[in-house]
């Protein structure tokens, strides 16, 4: 429920033990996070005998117990060990305790599940480790609130190094020390979105454009930020519209969505860290 490893809950338990022994039980541990996980699930287990929660999703129960927590109380969780996490503990537990409530959010729960599937429920399913993530992108797309991490940065000659991944990419001018190594960004040129971020920047049809930004001695640089292509376009366009880089284009003017706000955080040089935008 909290360590997001449902999918592995179909293994021999004596190597789950095994994984996750040096997470559990540990010093600092509120006990409510050990009495939820137990709790939720005899509550679930009891809707499935009763029948109010169809049979094909006992396979994923253990998904939805992740799930479950993310629409309660939301995605960030805090550190196990901190006074945040039990108050997070307590958001969980007084839905649990609301019979009415409690099969409300599973039922949510089993909708999410439906829509991640997309009506494929063979058992082999539970085994994908990106049923939590996806879960995730849906509750960030539902409550308009949007945690990016950036890496970077990757010169112009070693762009070979951006993630083969889904998210948005940041052109930048910048100097790059040779010998210490590093870069110093001076403009941000650009703001992009790609299913596959490096083939993207290699092909980009604006490229000579963001070369002309480039002073004697400069060189281009990026960065990458990890996004579900759920989200991808809400997320760049909210990025554009606050930053309005030369070379994008549309979206500087007009924010087509709903209310969406961004915390960036990671290599986020000549970025705001948190900003929010209203549909315009």
């Amino acid at each position: 429920m909290f360590l997001n490893r449902a999918h592995q809950a179909s293994r021999y338990y004596g190597t789950l033990l095994k994984d996750i022994e040096s997470q559990i039980f540990k010093e600092g541990h509120f006990p409510i996070a050990y009495y939820l996980s137990s709790y939720i699930l005899f509550k679930l287990e009891s809707f499935f005998r009763r029948r109010m929660i169809a049979n094909k999703y006992r396979p994923f129960k253990y998904h939805l117990l992740g799930i479950f927590r993310i629409l309660v109380a939301g995605i960030d969780m805090p550190q196990m060990t901190s006074n945040k996490f039990e108050k997070y503990c307590e958001l969980i537990r007084n839905v649990l305790w609301d019979e009415n409530n409690c099969y409300a959010e599973l039922v949510g729960s089993c909708n999410m599940l439906d829509k991640i599937l997309g009506g494929d429920f063979e058992r082999d399913k539970a085994k994908d480790s990106s049923i939590f993530s996806k879960a995730t992108d849906y509750v960030e797309a539902k409550s308009g609130i949007f945690r990016i991490e950036f890496h970077g940065y990757w010169c112009d000659q070693n762009k070979s190094g951006v993630p083969l991944k889904s998210g948005l990419f940041c052109v930048y001018e910048c100097t790059y020390d040779e010998q210490e190594k590093t870069v110093s960004l001076n403009k941000l040129l650009y703001i992009g979105e790609a299913d596959n971020a490096r083939d993207r920047i290699a092909s980009h049809e604006r490229y000579s454009h963001w070369r002309k930004h480039v002073r004697s001695g400069n060189t281009l640089c990026f960065s990458f930020g990890s996004v579900a292509s759920l989200n991808r376009k809400r997320c760049k366009a909210a990025m554009i519209y606050k930053h309005k880089p030369p070379e994008n284009t549309e979206y500087k003017d007009f924010f087509p969505f709903d209310r969406t706000k961004v915390n960036l955080f990671g290599t986020i040089v000549l970025l705001a860290e948190t900003f929010a935008i209203n549909q315009t």
